[in-house]
């Protein structure tokens, strides 16, 4: 498995850019980027919202046991490999408008028809009505999958019903 998206694409990043999802959420980033770059950067001259304070510090260091755990990534790939499998399925059954599924492990977007306007609304409202909270993103009708990395495999199947019921409601 893979942590960083870039991992996939056989490039080293000048700059390695991270925030929310190493504090599970709470406010906190990080840069990482080579010593030689990092000490061209005064004392003081990176700060704001997500600098570090003891609560996202605390989150983060719980956040990183969990990814540490060997069966992590392997978890985190199985899950997106069957949210895109059945997501593309029901791209191909062709009655739900979808015109595209992309994404890399558990940040996936569905992209619905751009004649469709105001599906991809529709959609994430009726999930939200069934009690999952999927939203829209982007100029286009798209929705974003961007569950925890945690999830397990009745939690991926119940995601799945549900977003397939709240697409018979819709289109």
């Amino acid at each position: 498995g893979k942590y960083f998206a870039y991992e996939h694409f056989n490039i080293e990043p000048d700059i390695l850019v991270m925030a929310k999802g190493i504090a599970s959420g709470f406010p906190l980033s990080a840069i990482a980027a080579p010593r030689s770059m990092m000490e061209k950067q005064p004392p003081g001259s990176m700060g704001g919202t997500y600098t570090g304070n003891a609560v996202s510090c605390a989150a983060a260091i719980a956040t990183l046991e969990i990814m540490s755990d060997p069966g992590f990534l392997q978890n985190v790939n199985r899950q997106g490999q069957t949210l895109m499998s059945e997501l593309n399925g029901l791209k191909s059954d062709g009655k739900f408008h979808i015109e595209d599924v992309r994404g890399l492990g558990l940040m996936i977007g569905v992209e619905f028809d751009r004649e469709k306007v105001g599906l991809a609304n529709k959609v994430s409202k009726a999930c939200l009505k069934h009690g999952m909270l999927i939203l829209t993103t982007g100029p286009y009708e798209t929705l974003r999958f961007m569950p925890p990395l945690t999830l397990s495999d009745s939690e991926t199947a119940e995601g799945l019903n549900i977003f397939k019921s709240a697409l018979s409601e819709c289109c």
